[in-house]
């Protein structure tokens, strides 16, 4: 659709024109918002109930003196794929709430830790019971598979 000319060779937009563009810019502005997560809507905000230890004595207590099945995750700031690890972390804690406590690590901040336990690839899962290493596992992988790597540690232990 073309817009009319006035008089002095201007176009001009009509009345419809003007608000179905600021219809649109309305539109982009709030999808914008609600993808980048500054509207909620009343979604119940997600803390993650990951311990975060940064020395080997908070790694000693948090990991080998628990009782009961705690799964350590080793990561690094640069890794793409550690972030996907952390992102899906809250809802793995929620899932687990009560029977898993997870635990991460950044090499990047206690680097004796890292090599203590080889990371040699990160992100690296470490899965301890009772604070005897029972299992390890690298990478990323869907939600869902991680999820039964979880269940079976558990149905072993």
């Amino acid at each position: 659709m073309v817009s009319p000319v006035n008089s002095r060779g201007v176009r001009t937009h009509t009345m419809w024109q003007t608000l179905t563009r600021l219809n649109v810019v309305a539109a982009l502005v709030v999808g914008g918002a609600l993808l980048s997560g500054c509207v909620s809507f009343g979604a119940k905000e997600r803390v993650s109930r990951a311990v975060e230890v940064s020395t080997e004595a908070e790694f000693s207590k948090a990991v080998l003196q628990a009782r009961g099945p705690v799964i350590a995750i080793f990561h690094s700031p640069g890794c793409g794929t550690c972030h996907k690890v952390l992102k899906a972390l809250p809802d793995l804690a929620d899932d687990y709430a009560g029977r898993v406590t997870f635990v991460t690590v950044d090499v990047a901040v206690c680097p004796t830790l890292g090599s203590t336990y080889g990371t040699r690839w990160v992100p690296l899962w470490v899965f301890f019971n009772n604070g005897e290493e029972r299992q390890r596992m690298s990478g990323w992988r869907p939600t869902f598979w991680i999820k039964d790597d979880i269940n079976d540690f558990l149905d072993r232990n």
